[in-house]
C-alpha cells in the first residue's frame, strides 16, 4: 500500500505489536538462556516451525506448532505443549518487569491518548501477562492475540479483528511493528498504514512527533 507523509494521513487509531516493538526482544531474550540449556531441542526449533507455518490458518494454531514441532523433535505434542506453555508463555513473560519496555513507552502512549487516538496490541501471541509486567496494560481498546485467532502474522486477520473492535476501518489505522515481512505485510493485506521500527523510526518517542505534528 503506497502512502504519502504521515502527517497527510487520515490516522485515527494505532496498533502496536509487542515483541521488538514495546521492548528491545534481543536483549530480553537473554532471559531465555537457563530454559535452552534444558530444553534445547523444543526452544531452539520453536521459532524455525513457527515461521514456517504463518501462511497456514489452524483452528487450534498452538496445538498445530506443538504437534509439528514434536514431529521434528522426536518427541509427543503434550510434552511440547508443556515446555512451550511453561516458558515462552510463562516463565519468560513472568520474568518481565517495568524496565523492560522501551524508557519512553509509557509517555509515548500517554502522548497518544491525549490527543484521542485509540490504541490496539496486534501480537501474535498473548500479551496480558508481558503487559502487566511491564506496567503497560491499561488503556488498551482491544488485545489481540493472532495465534488464538488461527491465523499468524502475515494474515491479515488480526488487525482486522483490531478494527472491528476499536470500529475504525483498517485504513485509518497505522501498525507499528518491527519486522517488515510480518508487521507490515499484515497491515498492507488489511488496508492498513505500518511504520517499521528501526527503519521509519528510530526510537519509540519520535512517533508522536511523527503523528501529532
Amino acid at each position: 500500500m503506497t502512502t504519502g507523509p504521515l502527517s497527510q494521513r487520515d490516522i485515527r487509531a494505532i496498533t502496536f505489536d509487542v515483541d521488538g516493538t514495546l521492548y528491545d526482544l534481543k536483549r530480553q531474550k537473554l532471559r531465555l538462556a537457563p530454559y535452552l540449556l534444558r530444553h534445547p531441542l523444543i526452544l531452539s526449533r520453536y521459532n524455525q516451525v513457527v515461521d514456517s507455518m504463518r501462511h497456514e490458518k489452524h483452528r487450534d494454531m498452538r496445538g498445530a506448532i506443538c504437534a509439528r514441532l514434536g514431529e521434528q523433535v522426536g518427541t509427543t505434542p503434550l510434552r511440547v505443549k508443556q515446555v512451550v506453555d511453561g516458558v515462552i508463555h510463562g516463565a519468560w513473560p513472568a520474568g518481565f518487569g517495568k524496565r523492560t519496555p522501551w524508557p519512553e513507552m509509557a509517555k509515548v502512549l500517554a502522548k497518544l491518548d491525549s490527543a484521542g487516538l485509540p490504541r490496539a496490541i496486534v501480537s501474535d501471541y498473548s500479551s496480558t501477562l508481558k503487559l502487566e509486567r511491564m506496567g503497560l496494560d491499561q488503556g488498551w481498546a482491544a488485545v489481540i492475540d493472532c495465534e488464538r485467532l488461527g491465523a499468524m502474522k502475515p494474515h491479515p486477520d488480526g488487525i482486522l479483528a483490531a478494527a472491528e473492535q476499536m470500529g475504525v476501518a483498517p485504513e485509518h489505522i497505522l501498525h507499528i511493528g518491527d519486522r517488515p515481512e510480518l508487521d507490515e505485510k499484515m497491515a498492507h493485506a488489511a488496508g492498513a498504514h505500518c511504520v517499521i521500527l528501526g527503519r521509519d523510526l528510530r526510537r519509540m518517542r519520535e512517533l508522536p512527533e511523527m503523528l501529532l505534528k
